[in-house]
């Protein structure tokens, strides 16, 4: 879209303010509350049985840009699409099914893992993290805090660098004790440098 849209999926209704007797809103109450406000709700596919719903096609072109007003696009394809009931239902007790398309399904990603901030690294391995770290955009940033002068940039850069080693490998950063420290601090200088 040529502007910024908000497309409400899901809305959760907490009548007493906590969780007892939330519930998610239904699709009817969904969308007018939505057009409201000037939202949309994703695009209706069918209603009907569970089972009705579930043999669906998965790929299907985007309704989005019609829903907008918009020119259709060729190969612009839909996410997917997600089976639930279309009235109020419990929070606690809903059964959504999400059908994706190749292209966006998860589960291609099965063999990825979950960030570990207490993983070890080598003083190697972190070296090259903190040189992979110093980019022109790092660079400007050190050089409008301190100017020019290219030591005081390669320091301010090291820092940056240094502190966001820290924040990202917690447990790695802490073994390095101070010779290590400054080992990734003249590494990080060596890569400004060449660039100040």
């Amino acid at each position: 879209a040529p502007g910024i849209s908000w497309c409400v999926f899901d809305a959760v209704v907490c009548p007493g303010g906590g969780d007892e007797g939330a519930y998610f809103s239904g699709a009817p109450e969904l969308a007018a509350a939505a057009a409201g406000c000037g939202a949309l709700t994703p695009p209706v596919l069918g209603r009907g049985r569970r089972a009705e719903m579930l043999a669906l096609p998965v790929r299907f072109a985007s309704r989005v840009p019609a829903a907008r007003g918009l020119p259709e696009l060729t190969d612009n394809w839909a996410e997917g699409l997600v089976v639930k009931p279309e009235g109020r239902v419990p929070a606690a007790g809903r059964l959504v099914e999400k059908r994706k398309i190749a292209e966006f399904d998860e589960k291609r990603f099965d063999e990825s893992e979950a960030w570990d901030p207490r993983q070890r690294l080598s003083a190697d391995e972190l070296r090259r993290w903190a040189v992979r770290l110093v980019n022109p955009a790092r660079i400007a940033s050190a050089r409008s805090k301190v100017g020019d002068d290219p030591d005081a940039l390669a320091d301010e850069t090291a820092l940056d660098v240094l502190i966001d080693l820290a924040e990202t490998f917690p447990a790695a950063c802490a073994e390095l004790g101070a010779d290590g420290e400054e080992e990734l601090r003249a590494a990080v200088r060596a890569a400004v440098l060449p660039r100040a």
